[in-house]
């Protein structure tokens, strides 16, 4: 059943991927499309930055299971718990947030993937993943650098200065440096 958006004025399907639904709705559906409703919110939460960020604190609190169970949904998949990794340690790296850090670093999480299972050891898998980390080769500490465009910090987090590593080899290495042969 076709259902126009007041908003946009364009006919949509009355379904749930096309409107958000709601009981106070005769219809059971919002007067306005998804992509309206999103381009709304997103409008005003530029006009209203400290608002939105109040209310999303203020629903944060309310609902605090919410957000740590999706996290731990998103961390269940191999590709999410790399990408928690990258990303906490470049922000504790430059102890900075804002842009994501596959576009500081120049690869997505799917080349960090397959670099990792390349050089997998016997034993090493994503079934196992709490047993080894994501060593640099050369370590962070080795490195100065303080933005997102000095060399070292593309060095540091280069691809080819990542490996995977057992928890206890990485442990006992620490800070310092291995020569490769």
């Amino acid at each position: 059943m076709p259902k126009h958006c007041t908003k946009c004025q364009i006919e949509k399907p009355a379904t749930r991927e096309f409107y958000y639904a709601g009981k106070k709705w005769s219809d059971g559906f919002h007067p306005h499309c998804k992509t309206c409703q999103i381009a709304y919110a997103v409008a005003y939460k530029r006009r209203h930055p400290e608002k939105a960020r109040a209310n999303r604190k203020a629903w944060r609190q309310r609902n605090p299971e919410n957000g740590r169970s999706q996290q731990r949904r998103r961390r269940a998949t191999v590709e999410g718990a790399l990408h928690n990794r990258m990303a906490t340690r470049i922000n504790a790296a430059l102890r900075k947030k804002g842009r994501g850090w596959e576009l500081l670093v120049g690869y997505t999480v799917d080349d960090l993937k397959a670099h990792l299972e390349r050089q997998f050891t016997g034993g090493m898998g994503w079934h196992n993943r709490s047993e080894w980390h994501v060593d640099h080769i050369v370590p962070v500490s080795h490195f100065k650098f303080s933005s997102f465009d000095d060399p070292d910090f593309k060095a540091c987090w280069a691809l080819s200065n990542l490996r995977p590593l057992w928890s206890k080899q990485n442990c006992s290495k620490g800070g310092r440096r291995e020569l490769l042969l």
